[in-house]
């Protein structure tokens, strides 16, 4: 089932306002498992090295942390309950409601984002797709969604890979929570962002599938954001 097409671009918020200072809005983007974080933090490196001010921070799930832990409790036990679903969701967009809030953009020339407010459309349409929830919960989640802005329009980087290897990297890394969760859950999410357009007005698009060490890695998103975006 299409459930954006069920919902009709229900949560879909683009709105940006103006920023006195010139500061530019990077945003890493994609399913879970792409490399989204070890991007983002190469790009913050080589922008700090080349004198820039920078203001990079973790994922926001990753601030809430015993929040994520319950919420993947219920997942790895496979109880599929709604209600769990929206209560984290609503957390989670009340946090970066906070975060954004809290961020004196007129300090940094670049502010990196891993994931934005926006994201959590898919991890919510993707577990929250049934009545009564969808009639009740997703109406109230949209209009807290609609009170979040950007304060200039971002810069997008879609990171892709391959499902296969992005469950591969899934199982392979050191993240306790997520290895006992069904993979059908990371398959779920990994085919919402295949409407990444309805989300992201415009985005590049960053190919990750090369299994390139750490080196070789940083050099290409290096070249990628000097081609396209700096």
């Amino acid at each position: 089932m299409n459930f954006l097409n069920l919902f009709d671009n229900l949560f879909f918020n683009k709105k940006e306002t103006n920023d006195k200072k010139n500061t530019k809005i990077i945003v890493f983007t994609g399913p879970i498992g792409v490399g989204k974080t070890k991007l983002a933090n190469f790009l913050n490196e080589y922008l700090i090295g080349g004198g820039k001010k920078v203001f990079f921070d973790i994922e926001i799930t990753m601030k809430i942390e015993k929040e994520l832990k319950m919420y993947y409790q219920f997942l790895e036990k496979g109880v599929k309950d709604q209600g769990i679903s929206f209560w984290f969701q609503d957390k989670l967009i009340d946090e970066y409601k906070k975060f954004y809030n809290n961020i004196d953009y007129e300090k940094y020339d670049y502010v990196i984002f891993d994931r934005t407010h926006l994201d959590t459309n898919f991890f919510t349409i993707a577990t929250i797709n049934k009545d009564p929830y969808i009639e009740i919960c997703l109406p109230y989640l949209k209009e807290k969604l609609d009170e979040i802005s950007f304060r200039v329009k971002p810069d997008v980087i879609n990171v892709s890979v391959d499902k296969e290897i992005s469950i591969e990297r899934i199982l392979k890394r050191d993240r306790d929570i997520e290895q006992k969760v069904d993979i059908d859950y990371y398959e779920l999410i990994y085919d919402m962002y295949d409407n990444i357009d309805e989300i992201y007005e415009f985005y590049y698009l960053f190919n990750n599938s090369d299994e390139l060490d750490d080196n070789l890695l940083k050099k290409k998103i290096i070249g990628f954001f000097n081609h396209y975006i700096n």
